[in-house]
């Protein structure tokens, strides 16, 4: 029977158990200006000229929470938490991202949450 599988509530009831590795540890997560700043320093300037553009609200919101982000000649990548985010992001910026960051090519890749949630 189908409630076998979904459950009475229509969700899965599977609970996620991940392996554990001694040589993983976690980390408390960091915006992504700070990482950037740090790690990515070719970043910054995109990255000021589109909290301009965007608003610190919102490039909190959908920039700052974003797990990764890369460039490489004139394509980008950026890496969201949410589905949600990645469509207003396409949605409402993608010619903004384009323009700060002087590239021809845009992918964001939503749904990224550990894995957990994508697709």
């Amino acid at each position: 029977m189908t409630e076998d599988f979904i459950g009475k509530n229509g969700r899965l009831e599977e609970e996620f158990v991940a392996a554990t590795d001694a040589k993983l540890h976690m980390v408390a997560f960091e915006k992504m200006e700070i990482r950037a700043a740090r790690e990515k320093p070719y970043l910054m300037e995109g990255l000021e000229k589109l909290k301009t553009i965007m608003g610190k609200e919102d490039f909190d919101r959908y920039i700052n929470s974003a797990e990764n982000i890369n460039i490489s000649g004139n394509s980008m990548l950026i890496l969201v938490p949410e589905e949600k985010k990645r469509t207003i992001l396409l949605g409402r910026w993608q010619a903004d991202i384009k323009n700060a960051f002087g590239i021809e090519n845009l992918r964001i890749v939503g749904g990224a949450r550990s894995g957990l949630d994508a697709y």
